[in-house]
């Protein structure tokens, strides 16, 4: 999933509770584009970035440390920033949830684990979600000066159909992996250049290697 759309999935989450937890609602929206800072690294070239890619700033691990310490390092400096630190961990866990779904997967272990998870759910642009997620985060913005009722309303509609969505095609996967037998997944990917990554992909989490 690209980052304008993570940004705007976290502004249509957490953008109706802006004024009754400004910190935390900040931090969301923060939390769910940060994990993907590592798209600098395409600066070293397309190896690179496919090596590193939905790697370590999407691993959970990495992820609940840095949250726990942010959230004590804020805290130490006012209580309320602590909810930035919340935000900014639950944005970046959805993201990387999110992420684990595509096709490309992320390193849901680092630093302890190199292979990639990848459920295989969605592709990594999904028209649907973009086009559930867009109007809904227009709305939210320009509903910022109505009552917060309405679009945490609103949002609470978007959050469930999103999910809706996300698991239903999760079960489609995995209806569709019955009907095959383990090891038709296995698979190489020249276009994916040099060095092989590692993936457990798939409902049954099985392996395949990205030549």
């Amino acid at each position: 999933m690209d980052i304008v759309t993570h940004g705007m999935m976290g502004l249509a989450l957490a953008g109706p509770y802006l004024g009754e937890h400004p910190w935390g609602a900040c931090g969301f929206v923060l939390g769910s584009v940060l994990p993907d800072l590592d798209a600098l690294s395409r600066c070293g070239g397309k190896s690179a970035f496919l090596r590193n890619h939905q790697g370590w700033t999407h691993s959970f691990l990495i992820i609940l440390t840095g949250s726990i310490l942010s959230y004590w390092g804020l805290r130490m400096v006012a209580f309320e920033f602590s909810g930035a630190a919340i935000g900014l961990g639950l944005g970046a866990l959805l993201h990387s949830f999110l992420d684990l779904t595509n096709t490309f997967g992320v390193r849901a272990f680092a630093p302890f684990s190199s292979r990639r998870y990848c459920w295989e759910w969605l592709f990594f642009i999904d028209a649907f979600i973009i086009g559930i997620t867009v109007p809904t985060a227009i709305y939210v913005l320009l509903s910022i000066s109505q009552p917060e009722w309405e679009s945490k309303r609103v949002a609470m509609v978007y959050g469930a159909i999103l999910a809706g969505y996300v698991l239903g095609r999760g079960v489609m996967r995995w209806r569709i992996a019955r009907r095959f037998p383990p090891g038709t997944e296995r698979r190489s990917h020249p276009h994916y250049g040099p060095g092989n990554i590692s993936c457990a992909c798939g409902a049954g989490m099985r392996s395949a290697i990205f030549d």
